[in-house]
């Protein structure tokens, strides 16, 4: 059906492009790790009194780019499976969908007006997935 299809697009565009938005903050922090903890250091001057290092700022953000680049893969496979019917791929897909949405509006707080994109498209992919013509297309027998 359109709902589920528009919720497989719409993973898959913000997946790519939150992907895509990672790997590129990425090749910043690699190339210009400076701009990174000089605006950390302004923000928190004591950090190295708390023996955070640099290397350890460093190395926490390239994990955490990480394992958002991971979501965001799992969020492409997850709608392929949606995408041809998988019942608990679509339960999965809205669950992290849903954390997505928790996390945007999270960042939307702190002052990243970006992430309107990310909880708009969440948000949209909850509800398509959950409309009613959604979930009885899952629910429809084997080989129909």
């Amino acid at each position: 059906p359109v709902p589920v299809l528009l919720a497989c697009v719409l993973t898959w565009i913000a997946s790519g492009v939150s992907a895509l938005a990672l790997g590129l903050s990425g090749i910043v922090l690699a190339l210009q790790p400076d701009v990174l903890l000089d605006e950390v250091h302004r923000q928190n001057p004591e950090l190295t009194q708390q023996g955070v290092s640099d290397d350890m700022l460093v190395g926490v953000t390239y994990v955490m780019l990480a394992g958002f680049l991971l979501w965001c893969l799992a969020a492409v496979v997850l709608a392929v499976l949606v995408f041809r019917g998988v019942e608990w791929a679509r339960v999965t897909l809205v669950v992290s969908a849903a954390v997505t949405a928790a996390l945007s509006l999270l960042g939307l707080v702190v002052g990243a007006f970006l992430m309107v994109l990310t909880l708009a498209a969440s948000g949209a992919a909850i509800a398509l997935l959950v409309r009613p013509e959604s979930r009885a297309w899952f629910r429809r027998p084997a080989g129909r």
